[in-house]
C-alpha cells in the first residue's frame, strides 16, 4: 500500500509500515545530556555568581570604586595644593598657626567670649 504524503515532508524516522520507529538507548541519554548541559550552562552563564549576575555586580562595584578614586585625587590635588603653599608662602603659615593654635603676635590682644549660662 502507498500512502500519499506532502512533497518536501521526510519520513525518514517512520519504519515500516508507517510506523514511529523509538529511539535506542544511546540516543536518549544523549539528548538527556544535552538537554541537562543545556541547563547547566544557562545557569551558569545567568544565574551563577560567576556569571551574568556576578558580572553586573562587579561591574558596579567597579563604578563605585572609580569614584572614590576620583574623590580622593581631587582630596589629595586639593591638599597638595595646600602644602606647597604652607611651604612657600610665609604668610599663609603664619595665618594657619594664629587660626588653628589661637596664637597672636605681641601687641595683639585676644578676646574670648564665655557663653552666658
Amino acid at each position: 500500500m502507498v500512502e500519499w504524503s506532502p512533497p518536501g515532508v521526510n519520513h525518514a524516522w517512520l519504519g515500516q509500515g508507517g510506523q514511529a520507529r523509538g529511539l535506542t538507548l544511546l540516543q536518549v541519554l544523549f539528548w538527556v545530556i544535552a538537554v541537562l548541559l543545556s541547563l547547566l550552562l544557562f545557569y551558569g552563564i545567568f544565574s551563577a555568581p560567576t556569571g551574568m549576575k556576578g558580572y553586573l555586580n562587579k561591574k558596579s562595584q567597579l563604578s563605585i570604586i572609580n569614584q572614590n578614586i576620583e574623590s580622593l585625587e581631587k582630596e589629595n590635588e586639593r591638599l597638595y595644593r595646600a602644602i606647597r603653599q604652607f611651604r612657600d608662602n610665609p604668610e599663609s603659615r603664619k595665618e594657619m598657626i594664629r587660626r588653628q593654635l589661637g596664637w597672636i603676635q605681641e601687641g595683639e590682644r585676644k578676646i574670648i567670649f564665655v557663653p552666658q549660662q
